[in-house]
């Protein structure tokens, strides 16, 4: 088909008309100048929900073909940079140029020919919407692109930039196929497009708050990064204001019932930034208070936190106000004495020392000090010990233990007879009859207590 050059003129006015009401206005950008040159921002559709990127990391040395992968929703546009002439469509297709970050030039040279393609087989028309719908709609085709993108070489590019100077491989591609992201690493600049435009594209619906139920435009929503559940600014600013005035700033989760997911840091940033600054705060000193060799400086004018001394485990110095105090208690220093310690913080001590294994007798070692728990522990076990297993003496008031034999009981301090069962002072000149007389409330108890073993040697004692 031929046409004059008005004709021309008018089939490309008609075309960009057209084009420019199919098209949204970040689709198509246009320049006027001394011939017509215009620019497409073409966003692909993405076969799936999501796309699995994929590249070799050349990291392992047991595995040289391993490959690290991550998943977007969205890759960045292929722009399409148009120059028509007087002599388009009659007689010459349009110059353009392709950039696309995400492939490599030879892959670009492989579209920019399925390109002319398109045009020899329908030379004399207008093309623009043909290119454009093929790149939109039939690109991952084309390319095989099924499960994944391979971004190998993109990677290997970024890792080894000298190596690819050094070999012009951009002389093996046509010079229509343009990347301008050659150096960046694929990972992190396709994960951040496609955060960016998963923002855009949320902000121009409309969504369900899971608390209040209202229904209210994406730009005045957030989406909890881990799980995708989705609340209004109003809703969120208020629960997570009230964690923070809680002090409840360690994992705050999504407000979504049996949800564990975290609300991360830069949401909580964007949600309450006038109380961002007392979060870092108080998640700074709970942080710091689950450091074991950290202490806080007791003096109420300083508060600074203070690394116990590793060779002196009970002692702590300020490096703030000098002040030299025990690590353990908070008061002034004592040398090796031990703390002084409540009746119940004595208590719960023993006990989970006594409970605990040797991991969390460690941790105690730690935070109360060795010397201090043994003594502590010694101390009560021995009281125990004497409670549970002696008997004083009710002469002397000696402990006295039984380790075997009957209950008539002779103090080695003061010789005095005693009973072990009821502790009673035995006078007698024989105190076996204690044991023997009628009414006695020991009466016949002389072996109670005793083994099988100890009774057969007693049998023929005659007392």
């Amino acid at each position: 088909m031929s046409y004059t050059r008005s004709e021309n003129k008018k089939c490309q006015e008609d075309e960009i008309a057209a084009i420019r009401s199919i098209y949204d206005c970040n689709e198509c950008l246009f320049f006027l100048k001394d011939e017509i040159n215009y620019c497409f921002n073409i966003f692909l559709n993405i076969p799936k929900k999501k796309l699995k990127v994929k590249y070799m990391t050349l990291d392992d040395k047991d595995s040289p073909f391993s490959y690290s992968n991550f998943l977007i929703k969205y890759l960045p546009p292929i722009r399409l940079m148009i120059t028509i002439s007087d002599d388009y469509p009659s007689h010459k297709p349009p110059d353009f140029s392709l950039i696309i970050s995400w492939l490599p030039p030879w892959e670009i040279s492989f579209i920019c020919q399925k390109l002319d393609e398109i045009w020899n087989n329908n030379k004399g028309n207008e093309i623009l919407y043909l290119w454009i719908e093929f790149l939109k709609n039939d690109l991952f085709d084309f390319l095989k692109i099924q499960e994944s993108l391979d971004v190998s070489f993109l990677y290997m590019i970024h890792r080894f930039p000298l190596d690819y100077m050094k070999f012009n491989w951009l002389t093996l591609s046509d010079d229509r196929a343009l990347n301008r992201g050659l150096f960046l690493h694929p990972m992190h600049f396709l994960r951040k497009y496609s955060m960016i435009q998963h923002k855009v594209e949320f902000a121009k619906k409309y969504y369900t708050c899971n608390i209040c139920f209202e229904n209210v435009s994406g730009q005045k929503c957030i989406e909890v990064n881990h799980c995708s559940h989705i609340y209004c600014n109003d809703c969120m600013y208020i629960y997570i204001s009230t964690k923070i005035d809680s002090g409840l700033v360690r994992s705050i989760h999504c407000p979504q019932l049996n949800c564990t997911s975290e609300i991360d840091y830069n949401q909580i940033k964007e949600i309450c930034p006038d109380k961002f600054e007392r979060y870092e705060d108080l998640l700074l000193k709970k942080t710091l208070n689950t450091m074991i060799d950290l202490v806080y400086c007791p003096r109420k004018v300083c508060q600074y936190p203070v690394i116990k001394d590793s060779e002196q485990e009970t002692l702590a110095r300020c490096t703030n106000c000098g002040y030299n105090f025990c690590a353990y208690c908070h008061k002034v220093y004592h040398g090796v004495s031990p703390c002084n310690m409540s009746l119940i913080e004595t208590i719960k001590l023993i006990k989970d020392y006594q409970d605990g294994d040797d991991h969390k007798k460690k941790l105690l070692h730690v935070k109360y000090g060795r010397r201090q728990v043994q003594s502590i522990v010694e101390e009560h076990l021995t009281k125990e010990y004497l409670k549970n297993s002696t008997k004083c003496c009710p002469r002397c008031r000696t402990p006295v233990t039984k380790i075997d034999g009957c209950n008539k009981m002779s103090c080695v301090h003061c010789q005095a007879s005693f009973c072990w069962l009821c502790g009673d002072h035995i006078v007698t000149q024989n105190p076996y009859d204690h044991f023997v007389q009628s009414g006695n409330k020991c009466y016949g108890r002389l072996f109670e207590g005793m083994f099988e073993e100890e009774m057969y040697l007693w049998n023929d004692l005659d007392y």
